[in-house]
């Protein structure tokens, strides 16, 4: 089996057999966000204190608030003002975890719509900050309320290495600066198709190119939350052993036996995961 060496990729598993005619299977398992518990925090009346450990003051998620200009003034209300059924990624919660997530996208790139889609599998409220490379090099301060920040995640279109992805290890209010070379991605998955299967569709070839996207994509942000505890040199740094079928493994691989091409990438969080990450 080859795999592909880097910063980046695996959780859950995604398997496309591909033979002759470009038979494609896609298996996806996504860990849904559980219900969120009874409310803890009583509304109005909260204070400073961060009952749910995210950085943003009871008071603040249960008044709802703004971003600060340099990042849109888009507002989120609490979502204890909605009635149900919301939109979890447009309110905050004072007993539930939110991150924010700045994405600047490159000017002509490969960023799929539903992106982060796959940060689904943690128990926290993803909102998503867009930026061009103009707004973030005008003001690159992340502060999103108090002294919370927001991770950012910038998309590179370098050709020149191998890795998918990096970020730096720590809370969204340390360096949290995180890259995924989409074009680099783009190349390897088409050489790949290219060597093993030729025939290969346009269509079988774009779902991994997105998935591998999507799965980059939350594997470097989750750095950020201090995912994984355990640092392993023999891995890369915080990650778990290659085809061990976790978001927070060192890589995703494939293999090319008899003309048919077989991917596994990964995407669910393992159970320490889920209840180690955190945010300030």
């Amino acid at each position: 089996m080859m795999r592909q060496r880097g910063e980046s990729r695996v959780g859950l598993i995604l398997i496309l057999g591909l033979m002759a005619e470009v038979v494609a299977a896609l298996l996806l398992i996504l860990v849904l966000l559980p219900a969120p518990a009874s409310a803890a925090v009583t509304c109005p009346g909260a204070t400073s204190v961060d009952s749910d450990g995210d950085g943003l003051s009871d008071a603040a998620e249960c008044s709802g608030f703004s971003l600060p200009p340099a990042l849109g003034t888009t507002s989120f209300p609490s979502c204890r003002s909605l009635v149900a059924p919301f939109d979890r990624t447009r309110c905050v919660d004072p007993d539930s975890k939110d991150v924010f997530i700045i994405v600047v996208p490159a000017a002509t790139g490969f960023l799929p719509s539903n992106l982060l889609q796959l940060l689904s599998g943690l128990p926290v409220g993803v909102h998503v900050i867009t930026q061009t490379p103009a707004q973030v090099l005008a003001n690159p301060d992340r502060t999103v309320n108090g002294t919370q920040k927001a991770i950012r995640l910038s998309e590179s279109l370098d050709t020149n290495g191998s890795t998918a992805g990096q970020c730096n290890w720590g809370t969204p209010n340390d360096a949290a600066e995180c890259v995924v070379f989409t074009q680099r991605i783009v190349n390897f998955v088409n050489s790949t198709f290219a060597t093993c299967t030729p025939g290969a569709s346009l269509a079988a070839i774009q779902s991994i190119i997105t998935t591998y996207i999507q799965q980059v994509a939350a594997h470097e942000p989750s750095h950020s939350m201090k995912l994984t505890k355990i640092y392993d040199a023999k891995y890369g740094g915080h990650h778990y052993a290659p085809g061990t079928s976790a978001m927070m493994a060192q890589n995703n691989t494939y293999s090319c036996k008899g003309g048919k091409l077989t991917w596994t990438i990964g995407t669910p969080f393992t159970a320490a995961d889920l209840g180690d990450f955190l945010l300030k």
